[in-house]
């Protein structure tokens, strides 16, 4: 978290007149920095708020995304900068606790994902309530492919499946029988290579597994 966000958590609870003066201003984005704009998307993930990449693009997801938490958390809109607060505390205690940090992946590129919460699992990672599993491989083109259709093939009866390919990669996302979400996403890394990340939550997990799909 930058300096001017962890000063945010401090202005909250200061009671002078030009720290509260300050908190009481309205959200600007364009003001922040990208490291700051990531933070905030990876807090509202985590809440349930926002569902996309975390990449410091400030776009309608992501406004749409802090309106939603502050209206259900504060009452009122616009987002102020003292409606933050609480925000950035969430996430900090969350980091804290997991180990939120980065993956390297086969071919370059990092994720994030929450550390302390992982433990090797069948040639995964995963979490020691196993409601949160997650697999990286990297393999040809057709390998690749097999394996988003064979997830595709597993989405439950009356649920509305997503694939989509296109010359950046393969995106599957479906909902089980069982109820677990699943996520894969497959991208060029080498000639005729493929790195494939595949991530699958239930209950509580989801959010988690939404930050990860989000920071690849």
């Amino acid at each position: 978290m930058t300096r001017f966000l962890a000063a945010l958590i401090w202005l909250a609870t200061t009671l002078t007149a030009a720290a509260q003066d300050l908190m009481a201003e309205p959200v600007r984005p364009a003001d922040l920095k990208p490291a700051e704009r990531r933070t905030l998307q990876a807090a509202l993930t985590l809440t349930g708020d926002y569902n996309g990449l975390t990449d410091g693009v400030w776009g309608r997801g992501t406004q749409a995304a802090l309106e939603a938490y502050v209206q259900r958390t504060a009452g009122h809109l616009p987002a102020h900068y003292a409606d933050l607060a609480p925000l950035l505390e969430t996430w900090i205690a969350e980091a804290d606790v997991s180990g939120w940090g980065p993956m390297d992946l086969p071919g370059g590129g990092t994720i994030l994902v929450p550390w302390n919460l992982l433990a090797p699992d069948d040639g995964g990672y995963s979490t020691a309530s196993g409601d949160l599993f997650l697999m990286v491989t990297r393999d040809d083109l057709a390998t690749a492919t097999e394996a988003h259709r064979k997830l595709l093939a597993t989405a439950a009866r009356g649920t509305d499946p997503y694939r989509i390919t296109t010359e950046l990669g393969i995106v599957t996302v479906v909902e089980t029988p069982g109820g677990v979400q699943a996520w894969m996403r497959s991208e060029p890394v080498a000639r005729d290579g493929y790195v494939s990340v595949g991530i699958f939550a239930s209950g509580d997990e989801v959010p988690r597994m939404s930050l990860i799909a989000g920071s690849f």
